[in-house]
This record gives structure tokens, sequence and C-alpha cells, in this order.
């Protein structure tokens, strides 16, 4: 799953940083390091497949309190590295603990409020997705079209099998541009190029609205 790539790169960091700024710490934690490291990458993970089940806002909402009690944590940690009688092993698990949790969840949050904004209210269709990226000159492969799938929300275990079938057929022009031979298709079609046409940057945007045009023209009365 090629999104938790970008969280272990994260925990990695995080766990290189605790031992370069906390050394004297991270002495006491040198058998179990890989111990906190696959348990914050299951806990990334878990949450991340909880977002099939719960929804995205949800989650989020869920993993707040979390994200207050790591810096609670870690300021703890601190404060047991800073007593007159410095206890190293406490104050090692706690600030790690606490790095890890601020770290892997605030990245989490600011993907999952990413996907919010950009969803809005009326997150795209599986066939708004494959237009769009067909304009966007942005190809959808059997290998990303997962990735792509779920970064917009679709975690179904054919979602990404259909995305890529979608993009395949908008690939063909005369799948775009062909005139529908009803009336109420014809128009869906319009709907849908118009609903793309906007998420585009304006440097992208001069195929869509070209074929957009010949839809309009078509000889389908409107």
């Amino acid at each position: 799953m090629k999104i938790m790539e970008s969280y272990i790169k994260i925990i990695d960091e995080t766990i290189n940083e605790f031992r370069r700024d906390y050394p004297e710490c991270a002495e006491f934690l040198v058998d179990d390091m890989d111990t906190y490291r696959i348990n914050t990458i299951k806990a990334v993970y878990r949450y991340w497949s909880d977002i099939k089940v719960m929804g995205i806002k949800v989650v989020t909402y869920t993993l707040q309190p979390f994200l207050e009690a790591g810096y609670e944590i870690f300021t703890q940690g601190i404060d047991y590295l800073q007593a007159d009688v410095p206890d190293f092993k406490s104050a090692a698990e706690n600030i790690l603990i606490g790095m890890l949790e601020i770290r892997w969840i605030t990245a989490f949050i600011k993907k999952t409020e990413e996907k919010i904004i950009n969803q809005g209210d009326h997150p795209l269709t599986l066939k708004q997705v494959a237009l769009l990226y067909f304009y966007k000159k942005a190809p959808i492969t059997r290998s990303n079209a997962k990735e792509i799938a779920e970064d917009h929300g679709f975690f179904s275990e054919n979602s990404d099998q259909a995305l890529y079938q979608k993009y395949s057929f908008f690939c063909s022009a005369a799948n775009r541009k062909g005139l529908p031979d009803t009336k109420r298709k014809i128009e869906n079609k319009i709907k849908l190029v118009e609903s793309v046409l906007m998420l585009l940057p304006l440097e992208l945007q001069e195929q869509a609205a070209r074929e957009l045009d010949i839809l309009y023209k078509s000889n389908i009365p409107l």
C-alpha cells in the first residue's frame, strides 16, 4: 500500500531524531526500538483501514484526543528527564511514544483534511476521477489505480479495477466525443464534462472545453 510509505518514512525519521536529540534516553530503548516502530506502523494502518468503515471525518475526530495525549506524554517525558534525579527509562518511553504519536497523527489528520477539502460536500464519482485524470494528462495504470482510488475516498475491493476501466474508456476519443442517442444521455455527458472542467487548472482546460463544445453543438436538441 503506497500511501503507507510516507507514514513509515515519518516514523523512521522520528525515531532517528529521538536517537539524535535524546541519546541518553535512546540507550534505554535499544532493544525495544523495533517494537515501537512496528506498533506505530500497525496503528497507522489500522486507522487508515477504519476510514473504509467509519469515513474520514469520524476517524479524524477520533484521533484528536490521541494527538492531545501525545503532547501530554511527551511533556511528561521531558519532566522525567529534567528532574533532579533524571529517570531516563521513563523519560525515554514517554518522549519516544509522544514524539511518534504527535508526528504520525498530525500527518494523518493533515492528509485526511486535505481529502475532505478536495472532495468537498460532494465527493467525485469514479467516472469523474477517471475523466479528470485523462484531461490532466495523468495516466491511470493498473499499478497506480488503487492509490488514486483511495486518494479520492474509494476503498472497496474492486474500486481500482473499476477506475482503471473507466479511465481506459475515456482514453478513446470516440467514447468522449461520441454523441449518445438520447437527450437524457447527452445531457448527462455534458454535465460530466462540465463538472470536470471546473476542477482543471486553466492551462489544462482547452481540450475539455473543446470537446464540451462538440457536445453543445450536437444535432440532438437540448
